[in-house]
């Protein structure tokens, strides 16, 4: 088959402009992840960070978020990082104004959401049930 040069040019403009198309769209690894649905993550450098809460496991083998409560602003991060040895989540109560819910934050992993209604928030791990694992956020306006 003959190759015309509107061919040849074509795909010239096919394979440089496709992959500079592609290179734009991928992932900034310094996004931070939406209210509802996040993600867990293994490392991400969270945009606008606020608080850092640990899971941990206490000397008496009880696991906890710590520190608890805490407090961001609107607009900024709250990441856990399960620091624990076991598995945990980080679920919104129900019935509040914000709803959230991690996967599976396995020992190592974390979880960031990005809070953007002022308001107190409460929350627990649906591994470990909310009487033995529970925590609060206090979400203030931004100018605070």
């Amino acid at each position: 088959m003959r190759r015309t040069r509107r061919t040849q040019a074509g795909f010239l403009v096919a394979t440089v402009a496709l992959p500079a198309v592609l290179l734009g769209c991928s992932s900034d690894t310094t996004a931070s992840t939406s209210t509802v649905d996040s993600t867990t993550t293994t490392s991400a450098v969270a945009v606008n960070a606020g608080q850092t809460v640990a899971i941990t496991s206490g000397t008496t083998t009880k696991f906890a978020f710590d520190p608890d409560p805490v407090t961001v602003k609107v607009g900024q991060t709250l990441t856990w990082k399960n620091d624990s040895g076991s598995s945990h989540t980080v679920t919104a109560d129900p019935g509040q104004a914000v709803t959230f819910k991690s996967q599976t934050v396995r020992s190592g992993e974390s979880y960031v959401n990005t809070f953007d209604k002022p308001g107190t928030y409460t929350y627990y791990c649906s591994i470990h049930t909310k009487e033995s694992m529970s925590g609060t956020i206090t979400v203030v306006a931004a100018s605070s």
